[in-house]
């Protein structure tokens, strides 16, 4: 039996149907927004960072931003610290706390009943890392096919 690819329309709906599965997971695992968690994992991967650095990662306003690292601050999460280099600049890095969070959000099943098909060596549970990767492949995939 030959299998042919999905067109490029219903790739892109298998993506964007399994990163919102993937947000709601993330959401209810943390308890927090999918835009908090991202500010948490871009200080896991370019630690320490200004606030001009994250507002620019994540897309959205400054007092967006900011409300998102108060939220963070008060919840424990992060620190909030001026520059040595430049008063004007804040540093923002994560607390043991929050790399507690990060840890969990990577390392956490694709869903709440996943169990690793019989067939996979080494009985791998698929995480939440491994589907995001995925969801990046499929992505770029779409960007070199449209």
């Amino acid at each position: 039996m030959v299998r042919t690819l999905p067109s490029p329309a219903e790739s892109l709906i298998g993506v964007l149907t399994e990163t919102r599965k993937l947000e709601k997971r993330l959401e209810s695992l943390t308890r927090l927004s999918s835009d908090a968690l991202l500010v948490l994992l871009l200080l896991h991967t370019r630690k320490p960072a200004s606030v001009k650095e994250l507002t620019g990662h994540l897309g959205v306003s400054d007092s967006r931003t900011s409300k998102l690292l108060c939220l963070l601050e008060d919840r424990g999460f992060i620190t909030r610290r001026i520059s040595l280099s430049d008063r004007r600049v804040e540093q923002i890095s994560l607390t043991p706390r929050g790399d507690r969070i990060v840890e969990i959000a990577l390392s956490a099943p694709a869903s709440p009943h996943e169990e690793a098909p019989p067939s996979c060596p080494l009985n791998i549970v698929p995480s939440i890392n491994v589907l995001g990767i995925l969801i990046g492949c499929a992505a770029l995939y779409l960007k070199m096919t449209c």
